[in-house]
């Protein structure tokens, strides 16, 4: 495609995108805000449409669904379901093609990880699509009005791949949902977006990422940036100085060193989008040189909005990311978002905090601490109290019914007082207990977070491991790069200025936050924390040892805190000090660093240190 070329259609885009996302935006607020009328109501409806559609299938002859007619009736018939309880009724309508779960065809399956070590395969249809985009559009409609010229540049998106493999028996695909839209959209749609999908499916991770970041270093106009997890951004952001020069050569010469490496697909792809642009090299090549580190803003001066996770252990990434967006730069949370569903909407930037997806779930909620009591007393939206914490249960056109999300959510006021916002909080396992403390996984961000604070240090990642065999809780604990390595002084390891007085003060916030672990501590039933300082670069290994084992990348999290027996990764080869060690074992962890010839250390040195 010819430069010329390349320009108009970039300018055809920026003046249509907006209208189109307008035009289905306006189209879809105006059904949701009809739905807010009466929460109560559109939801019953929405509940017995769905019974009515799949109420000749054999799941739905199974449970009665021709005699349900209320919620109430619905709650008798069927009783809460884990995916393993569905399994069957996917696997067999996928070998039959008969109507056993579904009334309507899966087209495809979004395919998430599984309790139990197997995958777990969502089937997506012709009316789950339509929701989808409906959610989409009415995300990305409220960050327009918002910021005008959100569409007025490109879009530099990143998903998982459309297809990851094929069912065994229907050959149909399965992959994400995001994914599936993506490679869906058309040609003309497609030219917005930086990657092409192609890209996606490079099983190379490193190789993956350069490509996306080289093609976004390349292109100046970038006004949105979408990607769930702030890790990606993280990434892509400490490859630009390794990438600078690569992009620089490619587009003076219209060559990227690299394309005999990579797949045809994806060469033909990336072929596409190469090209001489003497300019943009020129731009690139003035800020390596007047700028000490090149951020996000320098790159994308244009860059309208991101959306990405702001909630939860991904505000970890977030805190490395300060100062990458300019002041113009909205930062909007996508919402409660799974493989399962989407529970949420954020229509708003001050807040993670969103409407829920009312026009395609139906939901219901408990409690948390009464279902973790074992009570079960089930609500509806409208029931919903503020600022109270709850175990979500949805029905989905697609198969889902009554399903147990085992996630925790936060109303978080409401959205023009019809309807409850929720915030995600944690996942359910995102507890843990030795002898009945209950420390949850936010009270160990908070704690973390606040002690940071307090020491003027903050990390690159962390996990809290719980292990009741020892009653003691641990934390793997990397330093964010910008704790530059000149702290590491000649006192030894005095990063954190004095590491035993940061593990006794995660200890004192621990007792402050969580009256349980306090009471426990104060007995001796539950041992003072351990702190375990890791080695530069060990996120990147955690990461790639869970991407190896199958976690799928896109939906790759961070859970701060997990039992021991939960925790596959091997943290001890990553370990360059540990509070449980003797002076001497520090010290062989130590020297044993790349550091250690820069650092003098003694015994007594580290003691004091």
């Amino acid at each position: 495609m010819s430069m010329l070329r390349r320009q108009f259609n970039s300018i055809l885009s920026g003046v249509l995108s907006p209208i189109v996302v307008r035009r289905k935006g306006e189209k879809t607020e105006k059904e949701f805000y009809s739905k807010l009328e009466n929460i109560e109501k559109s939801q019953t409806e929405l509940l017995l449409d769905i019974i009515r559609e799949n109420q000749d299938t054999d799941f739905g002859k199974k449970y009665g669904f021709s005699d349900i007619n209320t919620v109430s009736d619905y709650r008798a018939k069927l009783p809460v379901l884990e995916y393993e309880a569905i399994r069957p009724y996917i696997e067999e309508q996928d070998r039959t093609g008969k109507p056993v779960l579904l009334a309507r065809e899966p087209e495809f399956f979004a395919v998430t990880s599984g309790t139990t070590g197997k995958p777990k395969f969502i089937p997506v249809h012709d009316r789950a699509l339509v929701d989808h985009k409906s959610s989409t559009n009415l995300f990305i409609y409220s960050i327009l009005k918002a910021r005008p010229k959100l569409l007025s540049g490109k879009i530099l998106a990143i998903v998982s791949p459309a297809v990851e493999g094929h069912m065994e028996d229907s050959g149909k695909p399965f992959g994400s949902t995001s994914g599936h839209m993506y490679e869906s959209l058309s040609s003309f749609v497609k030219n917005k977006y930086v990657v092409p999908a192609p890209v996606f499916s490079v099983s190379d991770y490193d190789l993956k990422y350069e490509l996306i970041m080289l093609l976004a270093m390349m292109e100046k106009n970038v006004t949105y940036f979408t990607t769930a997890n702030p890790s990606t951004i993280s990434k892509l952001v400490k490859m630009i100085p390794s990438l600078i020069d690569i992009a620089i050569e490619t587009l003076e010469t219209g060559k990227y060193p690299n394309l005999s490496k990579l797949p045809l697909d994806v060469q033909v792809e990336m072929s596409k989008r190469i090209f001489v642009d003497k300019k943009r090299a020129s731009e690139l090549r003035v800020l390596k040189e007047t700028r000490s580190e090149l951020r996000i803003q320098d790159l994308w001066p244009n860059l309208q909005a991101v959306a990405t996770w702001t909630g939860g252990s991904c505000s970890i990434f977030l805190d490395q990311l300060k100062g990458q967006f300019s002041e113009q730069t909205l930062l909007r949370d996508p919402g409660y978002l799974s493989s399962e569903f989407r529970g949420s909407l954020p229509l708003n930037s001050d807040t993670n905090a969103g409407v829920p997806t009312i026009l395609a779930t139906f939901y219901e909620f408990v409690q948390a601490d009464k279902w973790d009591s074992g009570e079960k007393e089930f609500l509806m939206l409208h029931e919903l109290e503020d600022q109270e914490k709850y175990y979500v249960f949805v029905t989905t056109s697609y198969g889902l019914y009554r399903y147990n999300m085992n996630d925790i959510v936060q109303v978080e006021g409401s959205f023009e007082g019809k309807v409850p916002q929720l915030r995600f909080v944690q996942k359910g396992k995102g507890v843990t207990s030795i002898t009945g403390e209950k420390l949850y996984e936010n009270q160990v961000i908070a704690t973390v977070h606040k002690v940071e604070r307090e020491f003027g240090v903050d990390n690159q990642f962390f996990v809290v491991e719980c292990d009741p065999e020892t009653a003691r809780y641990s934390l793997y604990y990397e330093l964010s790069p910008r704790v530059k390595e000149e702290r590491l002084d000649d006192k030894g390891l005095a990063a954190l200025k004095d590491l035993s007085a940061f593990e006794k003060r995660l200890d004192e916030v621990l007792r402050e936050i969580n009256m349980e672990y306090d009471a426990k501590r104060s007995s001796d039933r539950v041992k003072p924390i351990r702190l375990a300082l890791l080695k530069r670069g060990s996120y990147e290994d955690f990461k790639r040892f869970y991407l190896a084992a199958g976690q799928r990348e896109g939906q790759f999290k961070i859970v701060a805190l997990q039992y021991k027996k939960d925790i596959k990764f091997d943290f001890a080869p990553s370990i360059r000090w540990d509070s449980a060690l003797t002076e001497a074992a520090n010290l062989d962890l130590v020297a044993a660093s790349r550091h250690a010839s820069r650092l003098s250390l003694t015994t007594s040195e580290v003691s004091n240190g």
